[in-house]
């Protein structure tokens, strides 16, 4: 049963790569349209999605063998490297690895989201010619709020700088809904796969947490069960 969990997950995990790559390869630039900021962030978060998808399948990969050499006598297939996950401990320390992967997928996936969502929405306005200048003059309205020219008097070198996440003032701020009409109006098609992908490698290391949960609970019963014929072995020698 575990050893069947391993591998649906490092199945999912592996069409989520490939989903992935599909939306790497389709995507365009990320800045045409955007300000400085989202641009930036949203950079930021796509280049996050990429590492993860370097990353997650290899180790995927490696636990589903983990498992399997756990479980099964695989002879002249045994790699004797992976022996220290063969133990309970060894395998604790890939379900904590696998749980610390699922809530980075997790919150990485919530982000593209809304990425998703807001493309798709600029989308909808870019099908509707009469609606460009409408909006981008609330675009501009809304980057240039009252209070941001009061900041901008009294500390006009303050810098903003945002890594993955940013308000809707600051997404706002530069951003040219024409520009973004004319270069990348289906911009939500690609990052939508590259949501996806995300969602499947979230998907992949809950099910081999669950996976290696399993494998490190039988493990460790055999430990006991060994610790204990081993104890009882060194008393009927002393008796």
């Amino acid at each position: 049963w575990d050893v069947g969990l391993s591998v649906l997950a490092l199945s999912a995990a592996l069409f989520g790569l490939v989903v992935g790559i599909k939306g790497f390869s389709q995507g365009k630039s990320c800045c045409d349209g955007w300000g400085s900021q989202a641009a930036t962030v949203l950079s930021n978060v796509k280049g996050l999605a990429g590492l993860f998808f370097v990353l997650v399948p290899p180790f995927c990969a490696l636990c589903a063998w983990c498992v399997a050499q756990s479980f099964f006598h695989l002879g002249r297939f045994q790699v004797k490297a992976l022996e220290c996950f063969m133990t309970s401990r060894g395998l604790r320390i890939l379900q904590i690895t696998a749980n610390l992967l699922f809530f980075l997928c997790l919150g990485l996936s919530q982000l593209l989201l809304l990425w998703v969502f807001g493309t798709s929405f600029l989308g909808h306005l870019c099908q509707n010619h009469m609606l460009v200048s409408p909006a981008q003059m609330v675009a501009v309205g809304i980057s240039n709020s009252p209070r941001d020219m009061l900041e901008n008097v009294f500390s006009p070198t303050k810098d903003s700088s945002t890594f993955l996440m940013l308000g809707l003032r600051e997404a706002m701020q530069g951003m040219s809904i024409t520009n973004f009409c004319e270069t990348m109006p289906y911009a939500d098609a690609y990052l939508f796969d590259i949501w996806m992908g995300t969602f499947l490698l979230m998907i992949s290391q809950s099910i081999m947490a669950v996976a290696l949960r399993g494998e490190k609970q039988r493990v460790a019963v055999h430990e006991e069960l060994e610790d204990d014929y081993g104890t009882m072995a060194g008393e009927a020698v002393q008796g």
